[in-house]
């Protein structure tokens, strides 16, 4: 089965410090730690197993090249194929009748606790928001498809705004229409867009961040003059809204970006 999901509009965390005064960034955040203001050090591309000029593999250069020729921005939003071997594809076998003793196994528990409902609900509301769509499956077909385990998370953060996430339900059938974060591609997915949409304006200090400051979806970026920091706010802000993300969860020392934060309500 083949489709093309979009990318869900995603949530941009910036994290802007201004510091005139020490070389180093992190002194004002974590002054008595030296551990913590070791995620400099972490958010470094050498930290993730990732070294400047490492040789990559011809095989997997065809796949970013074919990933990178998938993109395309339709309604406002990011549209993309998700990187699949397709050989070993092939070889997975159908897990269609273990998806359904979960199936029943979890149903049986959510009825026990009352929960059944909302669990439906939270497809119900999912289903309106476009990120997972209904298709028909003809039965004799079920064996040429892998099934998502039926298996519900609950959150019991009182900030979570989905407090049960669902993988499935009774005899309907789903799938993604949005790429969600567990998806073991997305870390590269999302890097990829960001570096894709950043490459679609002019070469500047604000591309540069959007290209290079990213760690996962949080931007990081050190700068002592405060008016620099809020332009280099406003305009990245700008350009990642224009691609379909959200920028939000924003802080920094400095007072005159944060009250441009706070009216932003970013």
């Amino acid at each position: 089965m083949e489709n093309t999901p979009q990318v869900e509009s995603s949530h941009v965390c910036f994290i802007l410090e201004a510091d005139p005064t020490y070389a180093d960034p992190w002194v004002d955040v974590f002054p008595s730690s030296d551990v913590e203001r070791g995620l400099e050090k972490m958010f470094s591309i050498e930290s993730l197993g990732i070294q400047d000029g490492e040789e990559i593999s011809g095989y997997d250069q065809g796949m970013i090249r074919q990933f990178q020729e998938s993109i395309i921005f339709r309604d406002g939003k990011y549209h993309v194929r998700l990187p699949w071997h397709a050989d070993k594809l092939a070889l997975v076998p159908s897990n269609h009748a273990i998806a359904l003793h979960v199936l029943d196994r979890v149903i049986r528990s959510l009825e026990k606790k009352g929960l059944y409902q909302e669990y439906v609900d939270v497809f119900l509301q999912q289903l309106q928001e476009g990120i997972i769509e209904e298709i028909q499956v003809d039965p004799q077909n079920f064996v040429d498809y892998v099934w998502v385990p039926h298996r519900p998370v609950f959150k019991t953060d009182p900030a979570a705004t989905t407090k049960i996430r669902p993988d499935g339900d009774r005899l309907r059938y789903f799938r993604y229409a949005t790429l969600i974060f567990g998806f073991t591609s997305s870390p590269f997915i999302l890097g990829s867009i960001l570096k894709f949409h950043a490459a679609q304006y002019p070469f500047d200090e604000y591309r540069v961040a959007m290209e290079n400051q990213f760690y996962v979806d949080n931007l990081v970026v050190t700068e002592s003059d405060p008016a620099k920091l809020v332009r280099l706010y406003s305009q990245v802000r700008r350009r990642l809204q224009e691609g379909g993300f959200v920028v939000q969860s924003c802080n920094s020392n400095c007072d005159i970006l944060r009250e441009e934060m706070r009216k932003d309500g970013t």
